[in-house]
């Protein structure tokens, strides 16, 4: 080093990445409920508010998922806090132990999504 140069400089490189676009997420990654068949007509009851957290809130749209042959038994509402109800009842009920149904958050456009599960318990005979 030449012993003329006494001052020393600093540089900051600065590298902005582009913001990964995610739907926002379940705040709960599953959630409980039950069926009541003593009612007329059958009710499901979710013990938790089902709501999203995070980015981009308004663009993420919320699906819900079931298993075959029940697609046309269950709806989901359109805003957030979520509700499902029985759109009829569920033939055969008793067949199951519980109905696993799956919440899905997607934007247009976004090959990514979150999901979580609703896990309800159906009552013995």
């Amino acid at each position: 080093m030449d012993p003329a140069v006494t001052e020393v400089g600093t540089a900051v490189l600065l590298v902005e990445l582009p913001k990964e676009v995610t739907p926002a997420a379940f705040t709960q990654a599953y959630y409980t409920g039950s069926y009541d068949v003593d009612s007329d007509p059958d009710l499901i009851t979710i013990n938790e508010a089902i709501e999203l957290s995070g980015n981009y809130l308004d663009f993420t749209t919320v699906a819900l998922v079931t298993p075959t042959g029940l697609e046309d038994k269950f709806k989901l509402s359109d805003a957030s806090p979520y509700t499902i109800t029985l759109t009829g009842d569920v033939d055969d009920v008793h067949s199951y132990n519980e109905i696993v149904l799956t919440l899905e958050a997607s934007i247009d456009g976004v090959p990514r999504k979150t999901s979580a599960a609703i896990v309800i318990e159906v009552p013995a005979i």
